[in-house]
């Protein structure tokens, strides 16, 4: 998907990330009080602020991708690492995808989720 200029991406983010915390997350910051902002120059695709109540997204691709990205950066919200809690949160996520009918957004997080579980701990 191409996007026009940041404002409609900016637009676009505020959209899907209330779409993301109403249909995966509805418990989640029930005062609103978390943000979600687009930053292009920030590597990697997104990255949870905890204590700012911040999510910043540097990808602006499909609405898969996007929601993606959103899914995993809320679930760093409730745990900072990648481990067992974190992981139980994008599988949870990737149950409601499929309920949703959004099976291709479903598989995307489980793939990630796998990658994540067989990639190596360097100390």
């Amino acid at each position: 998907m191409s996007i026009a200029g940041n404002g409609d991406i900016k637009q676009r983010l505020q959209e899907r990330f209330e779409y993301v915390r109403k249909g995966f997350f509805p418990e989640w910051d029930p005062q609103g009080l978390w943000k979600a902002t687009f930053d292009p120059d920030r590597p990697p695709r997104g990255i949870c602020l905890k204590y700012q109540r911040e999510i910043i997204v540097s990808v602006a691709g499909n609405d898969d991708e996007l929601d993606r990205t959103l899914i995993h950066e809320i679930c760093h919200a409730h745990y900072s690492n990648h481990g067992l809690k974190w992981q139980a949160l994008m599988i949870a996520a990737a149950g409601s995808a499929r309920k949703l009918g959004r099976n291709i957004l479903a598989d995307d997080i489980l793939f990630e989720l796998v990658r994540y579980q067989i990639t190596p701990k360097i100390m």
